[in-house]
């Protein structure tokens, strides 16, 4: 797979085109191919990859043959006219080769031109046919309209594409895992490795540094057999550890280009790796990678499982689709958000009071594991805070966005906006660089629609990501608890009869004398959440939890002290699989409690036909502990049956027999 040309570089072939292209009279005639094939050679596109020149085409409404003047297949229909004619006629001429096309030809843009005009037609844009106009001088700053020709077309995050290069990604990292087995390094350090190779191989292909610079240090500064790999990526991390001001003159040229990271990637030193010809193999192969198309939500959640032999074996059935965790951001407070913005789209005070909004909005994930649902909050958050400012610019604003640079404090939305606590080390450390590459695809996503954005080099130092027990912690110390706060997280389920002493003792910890022995272990992230936000009008959490938690015994020891709390259920899925896309992946039966102390908006019930169907969003008058429109009433657990005639129960339909009651449909007529 060909790697996209860097944004800089393109502008940079789009001033020497229009420096070429400038006095040129426009003929479309003699000039037009020659014109065409230029600009497509602007974003790096070739006769032989992808363009058909003067394709031959039926028009729709004479019947008559004509010629495209230049067609990139799936992309871009291009119709050429002399200079000085009107470009919707040509528009109207491309338009009319349409039905001519087979469905992998169809175009999603139409660009028209007389050589010194530019107007292209998106249509598939989600607001209906999209038109923007430019001008030949123009096209430098504008460089960015016609940039999905070198792969940056804006993305549908969660998609199907998405998560098979994420896939394919935590595959290649998984093997390079494997070849690292004998490299003398610990398994912390192994870790550590991993994940500055990661960023490494992300940058590389993503417009963080000069493209394809990591690759090329690879061929041409480690040798074949692998002897010198290790020496080599210790020593060029340490030089994207230093400012370029404080590296030695004597420096390699090549690793001179590498520009200063900071943010802590690469700041703890590291021993030298011993590696061999299978380890370099391992890692040339990834860096041919296409990093810049993979979900660092799914990625992430998948890398997390590199380290394990069992998980590697079935890695891709185990993470946790962008889809599900929608579940929880969208009606916590996400939905909201976008029908605010929709709202204001027509009114520039608005949309500045919305984007002044976005900038008291924090995120705290209290279980983040690898982050997936922080990443995927502030991506949202980004997303959204970008569409104000192109909408500001459409209706003519001028001072929401700074005229020379965008500077990472000009962003309503900043990384210190979001929090998690992690338990363990490795999944936190690849929160952290999910995170990073995350804000960096935003950037890129700014910079494609305005022209500008904050660079993301240097890292800020920002502390995202904490180590430490979340039950044990003071969420607080992490971020101050406000009404602007949204706890979110798919805390670890565990039952009663599973949890450890250590478990045990963390419930006991945070529920105190209210801690009945059966709760189970998730249940401490809701007391929590209640403790946090003590004193506190305008917070809101949710969480993910086993169905367990809304059925019987549990039910009135944990919603009742909610409940007295003044807290509501502000949104509630019934129980649902909880399922990754992925072929033979994991299924588990969940629910999602969303809450909050307001009284204005009613409450969402989200309703599943069966388990595995797409939920029904129902509006309800009140929802109770047993997440059911209904009035708040516990049933209470008795000892003793009501009447004195039945016999007493031991145990009933306890599920903790290992599967073993259970008869499936095909053992019916056994």
């Amino acid at each position: 797979m060909s790697k996209p040309l860097s944004l800089n570089e393109i502008r940079s072939r789009a001033a020497e085109f229009v420096v070429a292209w400038r006095e040129s009279p426009g003929d479309e005639r003699q000039d037009a191919q020659t014109f065409v094939s230029e600009l497509l050679g602007v974003y790096g596109i070739t006769e032989r990859r992808a363009a058909l020149y003067e394709k031959r085409a039926k028009r729709t409404s004479t019947g008559a043959g004509g010629y495209i003047d230049a067609l990139v297949p799936g992309q871009l229909l291009i119709e050429m006219k002399s200079a000085g004619k009107p470009l919707w006629v040509a528009e109207q001429q491309a338009l009319d080769y349409m039905d001519a096309l087979s469905d992998n030809e169809q175009p999603r843009y139409v660009l028209t031109s007389d050589f010194k005009r530019f107007r292209l037609l998106d249509m598939k844009s989600p607001e209906g046919d999209d038109v923007t106009e430019w001008t030949l001088e123009e096209l430098p700053r504008l460089a960015s309209k016609l940039a999905f020709l070198a792969g940056y077309q804006t993305r549908e995050f969660g998609s199907k594409e998405q998560e098979a290069a994420s896939i394919k990604a935590a595959q290649l990292m998984a093997e390079l895992w494997t070849a690292l087995d004998g490299s003398g390094l610990s398994d912390h350090d192994a870790g550590v490795f991993l994940v500055r190779t990661l960023f490494a191989l992300y940058a590389d292909d993503s417009g963080v540094w000069e493209r394809g610079l990591f690759e090329e240090f690879l061929e041409t500064r480690t040798a074949k057999d692998g002897s010198d790999l290790g020496a080599q990526l210790v020593s060029l991390y340490q030089v994207m550890n230093q400012p370029l001001e404080r590296r030695p003159a004597s420096l390699d040229e090549l690793v001179r280009r590498f520009p200063y990271v900071n943010g802590g990637v690469f700041e703890d030193p590291l021993p030298i790796p011993f590696f061999d010809r299978q380890v370099r193999a391992r890692l040339m192969q990834a860096s041919a990678f296409d990093w810049h198309e993979i979900s660092p939500a799914i990625f992430g959640s998948l890398f997390q499982a590199v380290k394990s032999p069992e998980a590697r074996r079935s890695l891709g059935e185990h993470y946790t689709t962008e889809t599900n965790i929608m579940k929880t951001l969208g009606p916590l407070f996400l939905d909201e958000l976008r029908e605010w913005f929709d709202t204001a789209r027509h009114d520039v005070t608005a949309l500045k009071k919305l984007r002044a909004h976005l900038a008291e909005i924090r995120v705290l994930d209290p279980a983040c594991g690898s982050g997936n649902f922080l990443i995927v909050a502030y991506r949202e958050l980004r997303m959204l805070e970008l569409d104000i400012l192109v909408r500001l610019q459409e209706l003519g604003d001028k001072t929401a966005v700074p005229t020379l640079y965008f500077e990472r404090d000009d962003l309503a939305v900043q990384l210190s906006h979001i929090g998690g606590i992690e338990i363990e080390e490795w999944p936190a450390q690849i929160a952290r660089m999910a995170i990073r590459l995350v804000d960096h695809q935003a950037n890129m996503q700014m910079e494609l629609a305005l022209g500008k954005a904050p660079d993301t080099l240097p890292l800020d130092t920002v502390k995202i990501i904490h180590v430490g027990n979340a039950l044990r912690t003071d969420w607080a110390e992490v971020m101050p608890a406000t009404g602007r706060v949204r706890v979110v997280g798919n805390p670890p389920f565990i039952g009663q009869s599973l949890k450890s002493a250590e478990q045990t003792a963390d419930l006991k910890y945070v529920w105190g004398k209210q801690y009945d022995g059966y709760l189970d272990y998730v249940t401490g992230w809701y007391k929590k959440s209640i403790d946090y936000f003590a004193g506190v009008n305008g917070g809101r959490f949710a969480f993910v939890s086993t169905n367990s938690i809304v059925q019987g015994q549990p039910v009135p020891a944990l919603f009742r002290p909610i409940f007295e709390a003044a807290w509501r259920i502000r949104f509630a899925h019934q129980p649902f699989a909880w399922v990754s896309e992925a072929s033979g992946a994991a299924a588990v039966h969940c629910v999602i409690t969303g809450f909050d102390q307001e009284t204005k908006t009613a409450p969402i019930l989200y309703t599943y036909a069966s388990p595995t169907d797409q939920p029904i969003a129902v509006t309800a008058g009140f929802i109770n502990g047993y997440l059911i429109d209904g009035p708040s009433v516990f049933v209470e657990k008795r000892m003793r049956p009501i009447s004195s005639l039945l016999p007493a129960i031991n145990y009933g339909s306890k599920p903790v027999d290992g599967g073993h009651l259970i008869v499936e449909e095909e053992e019916y007529d056994a």
